[in-house]
């Protein structure tokens, strides 16, 4: 199966890459404006996503029969001119996609940050009017791909609204990346707000639901990714510290802010799975891979 990616020198294309290397169905081709070396399964195609010209060519030459968009340039700056260039880049990669004889399956991540102003649990069937730019690009870059795929019944489609997602490779100023950081240096962590919550996901799920994808018939449409559970940043920072074999801080008794967590019930019913995330595990996976 031939696989067109973008944003493979990122967080997620960096993770899919590296957990597909020796997987024998795949033959994957990452577009990033520079070129690299490539690899055992991965060709590095150079190409910059505001020129549709020849990222239409380029996909015509592969002929992938899956696509995958992960790329978002420029983070972390999300300011309105940011976005507004990277909805530019995503309006010509599906555009490219949707003009290809080849391409059968076609992904984008979304965000959780699409359901703002929504405490409790997130439902892919909810309204949302999110209020950042960043999560303003994410819904107008949906709507695109809908009125795409409407016309266009061959393709189907996969909106990945994504939580917390963490792993190998994320930013150092992420928070677990943060923190594991500031512990093994013998460093005082320094917090905003212990109070906010958040719904973490070990990005192999992500992985895997995307192979799972790649490899099954799935109703195509809108799905959640999260553990459906959250955690504060002072139940990280001491997760963090339990594995560094520190003192914990004291849990203190106060309210926690709103919070948004992801229904997975429409992810289990159309996938026969959902993520069962143990944290204490992933966040220890990091820490012996950074040594």
């Amino acid at each position: 199966m031939k696989i067109l990616l973008t944003g493979g020198t990122g967080f997620l294309g960096k993770n899919f890459i590296s957990k597909n290397y020796n997987n024998k169905r795949y033959q994957i081709f990452s577009i990033q404006r520079k070129k690299s070396n490539n690899n055992k399964n991965t060709n590095y195609i150079s190409c910059d996503l505001n020129n549709k010209k020849k990222l239409i060519s380029v996909i015509n030459d592969i002929n992938p029969s899956f696509i995958i968009h992960f790329s978002w340039q420029g983070i972390p700056n999300f300011n309105k001119s940011n976005c507004k260039k990277n909805f530019k880049m995503s309006k010509n990669l599906i555009d490219a996609a949707f003009q290809s004889k080849s391409c059968k399956k076609i992904i984008i991540a979304g965000t959780c940050k699409e359901y703002e102003g929504i405490y409790g649990y997130g439902k892919e069937s909810m309204k949302i009017n999110p209020h950042s730019n960043f999560a303003k690009t994410k819904k107008k870059i949906l709507q695109y791909l809908k009125v795409k795929a409407n016309n266009n019944q061959k393709i189907d489609w996969y909106w990945i609204r994504i939580f917390y997602i963490y792993g190998l490779h994320q930013r150092a100023k992420s928070l677990i990346p943060y923190c594991i950081k500031k512990i093994k240096n013998n460093k005082n962590i320094e917090l905003d707000n212990y109070n906010q919550a958040n719904d973490y996901i070990n990005i192999k799920f992500l992985i895997k639901t995307i192979n799972h994808i790649a490899i099954y018939k799935i109703k195509r449409g809108v799905y959640n990714l999260g553990s459906g559970e959250v955690k504060t940043n002072l139940k990280i920072e001491n997760i963090c510290l339990k594995i560094f074999r520190k003192k914990e801080l004291k849990e203190k008794l106060h309210t926690k802010l709103p919070y948004i967590r992801a229904c997975m019930k429409k992810f289990y019913k159309n996938f026969g799975w959902k993520p069962k995330e143990n944290i204490l595990k992933g966040i220890k996976e990091i820490k012996s891979f950074n040594g």
